[in-house]
């Protein structure tokens, strides 16, 4: 896994498609802008997919203060 830390207006690029840009933080809260190809699902299923939210658990318990 890879753990970075981006400023507003920068972001990452996975691949030769996706493109991830902070776009606003507020507190807690981040916005991020995702460009990816239009056949690709992007979502947010933390509450709906255990897999999912067990990473995300990892993530905060390993590289976050919360």
């Amino acid at each position: 896994m890879l753990a970075i830390r981006r400023k507003l207006g920068q972001g990452v690029k996975i691949g030769e498609e996706i493109y991830v840009v902070i776009s606003d933080v507020s507190g807690q809260h981040v916005q991020i802008c995702v460009k990816a190809p239009k056949d690709m699902k992007i979502g947010r299923d933390i509450e709906t997919d255990p897999s999912v939210k067990d990473l995300v658990d990892k993530i905060k318990n390993d590289y976050l203060d919360f």
